[in-house]
């Protein structure tokens, strides 16, 4: 009864420096500070869960305070540190040292933990070199234990060391953390871990086929703690680690069958599809792994179509490298495309296994990613046609109104503004910047209305729009929202549509857009954007001359406030200029 028996995280947690797994540089650079003698007053060791920063700080504290430093300090190679042979390494093995204290920092947050610290840290050591604190989980100490902590960090006695702790090194404030000396714990490597596994698993008697080890290499995302407590899971529901074990205990579906799944899309068989979804009992694996892994599976053959290496087993290596060779670059990129779309929707739903049989359906039967079948690019300009023919029928005669300063019957502005034959890709541009105003996104909206149609060849679906360069800085966050408007792009130009745009001096700063009006002459009509008669929706307001919106019932509240002098309103000039608008007063 009086026997603890530990688990295998604790049994084999590290005493010694070369025990330490995956961490060669962190190992390297403390036990040379301890072979020059030369130790620092603060150490801080970050880095993620379950690499070894706990352990790593009690074998520096014991190695710090060994008997046997000087020997090691004279032959290093001889002698390995700490002895775990002296009374202060069996004390510190033990947990019994007087001069090592170990505070937890998520228990012990507030100023008067901070200031006993302080006081007792003033005593000299009792059977050491020096007291050694260690305050692991140091980033969840306040702003005003850091501030508390700070002067004694900078200066401590010369019988203290620190050391912190801390999966979260952004939460230290810079003023500590620019006092410590800092270690970074990387996380393990597969191959490292799988070595270290089939270690532990030979002296404790478990067995373990090497599939298996690896699948927890992976699952454990570099952290050795996590790994040996699976490890420790599937022994005690299997008896044995094997694969099939550790797939049953994480709910994640295997390999071979996620690419026997990939086989059936690519051959496009629905009812093969749904049949295979039920012969694995599809419901009862992790949506979310499963999620996560056809989104590697697919990365990784993009990366075997150009013959590079991908980290899989021999089997499902050879078989995915087959299935590879199946697929296009253009499908592969539209399946992932698909995904992403999707993500945010699967990370809200209650039923995401019946999206992800969903969209899985919708692949196999050569769906986009817009709800919508893939349109050919005749039936595309036919849907394109008519829609701008029932736009044009919305005007008449009357709706054409003189502006002073412009001359409908201008022919040279006639001929900037191209013939009344709009080709079809201009149409489908047009098209698609009107969809865009259902996004309810003024930025966007803004960007895409002054834009101009250059080009779109149909062999490489690429469609080239050009801007001016001065929105040359909005190309990033064009890219970065490529969710809300790609789906549309797709809707109007097919799926593998790829848009380039063109930043150019060519296009005046101050945009002009067309709007295209049928006169009584059936002749195209270009008129400048700032003058276009558009409803407005916001009831109660109208739109005037001066570029302003007057609103009789909120104008007292919100006056207007006139930035037409560029002189005296010069960053309004310039935000107006990008995005039309209007200036009130608040």
């Amino acid at each position: 009864m009086n026997d603890i028996q530990l688990n295998l995280a604790r049994k084999w947690r590290v005493q010694y420096f070369d025990q330490i797994i995956g961490q060669e540089l962190s190992v390297k650079m403390l036990k040379n500070s301890l072979y020059r003698g030369h130790l620092f007053p603060v150490y801080l060791f970050w880095g993620q869960r379950g690499t070894g920063k706990t352990s790593m700080a009690r074998v520096f504290a014991a190695a710090i305070n060994c008997q046997g430093l000087p020997m090691f300090q004279k032959e290093p190679k001889s002698h390995s540190m700490p002895c775990m042979q002296c009374s202060s390494c069996l004390a510190m093995q033990a947990g019994k040292h007087p001069d090592f204290i170990e505070i937890d920092a998520a228990s012990h947050t507030g100023v008067d933990n901070v200031r006993q610290i302080i006081e007792s840290a003033a005593f000299l050591p009792i059977a050491g070199r020096k007291k050694i604190y260690l305050i692991d989980e140091a980033h969840m100490l306040s702003k005003a234990a850091f501030n508390a902590l700070l002067k004694i960090l900078e200066e401590p006695p010369a019988s203290a060391l620190f050391i912190l702790a801390t999966t979260d090194p952004q939460k230290i404030i810079d003023t500590v953390r620019s006092r410590c000396f800092q270690v970074w714990f990387r996380h393990i490597d597969i191959p490292v871990l799988i070595d270290h596994l089939q270690l532990i698993c030979s002296k404790e008697s478990i067995y373990a086929d090497k599939e298996a080890l690896t699948l927890i290499a992976h699952q454990s995302e570099g952290s050795v703690r996590d790994a040996i407590n699976m490890i420790e899971q599937v022994r005690f529901a299997q008896g044995r680690v094997t694969k099939d074990a550790v797939l049953s205990l994480l709910g994640h579906i295997d390999d071979s069958s996620l690419i026997s799944l990939l086989e059936i899309l690519c051959r496009h068989d629905s009812a093969r599809l749904v049949t295979f979804l039920h012969e694995i009992s599809f419901e009862r694996f992790d949506a979310d792994y499963m999620w996560k892994r056809l989104v590697e599976l697919l990365r990784m053959m993009i990366f075997a179509r150009y013959g590079l290496s991908i980290s899989l087993t021999h089997d499902s290596s050879v078989a995915l490298h087959r299935l590879a060779k199946k697929y296009s670059i253009i499908q592969l990129t539209e399946f992932l495309q698909l995904l992403y779309v999707h993500e945010r929707l699967f990370a809200k739903t209650m039923g995401k296994h019946v999206l992800l049989e969903m969209l899985l359906l919708r692949i196999c039967q050569g769906g986009n990613s817009n709800n919508e079948p893939t349109m050919n690019p005749v039936s595309q300009q036919s849907v394109v046609e008519t829609v701008i023919r029932e736009q044009d029928q919305d005007y008449s005669d009357d709706d054409v109104e003189d502006d002073e300063g412009i001359n409908d019957t201008n022919p040279d502005e006639d001929t900037r503004s191209g013939s009344s034959q709009l080709d079809q890709g201009a149409r489908q541009w047009s098209l698609f910047v009107q969809q865009i105003e259902a996004l309810e996104d003024p930025l966007l909206l803004s960007i895409f209305k002054h834009g101009q149609y250059r080009s779109y060849e149909a062999s490489t679906s690429k469609l080239t729009v050009a801007f001016a360069k001065q929105f040359m800085f909005f190309q990033e966050w064009l890219e970065g929202s490529t969710v809300s408007w790609k789906p549309l792009c797709d809707k109007t130009f097919g799926s593998s549509i790829v848009l380039s745009p063109l930043f150019t001096d060519e296009i005046a700063p101050i945009i002009v857009s067309t709007a295209v009006r049928q006169t009584s002459q059936n002749r195209p009509v270009v008129e400048p954007k700032a003058l276009q008669r558009q409803p407005s929706k916001y009831p109660g307001t109208q739109w005037n001359r001066q570029n302003s919106w007057q609103n009789p019932q909120t104008q007292t509240k919100r006056p207007l406030v006139d930035v037409s002098d560029s002189l005296l309103w010069p960053k309004a000039t310039m935000i107006l200029r990008h995005f039309p608008g209007i200036v009130r007063q608040y």
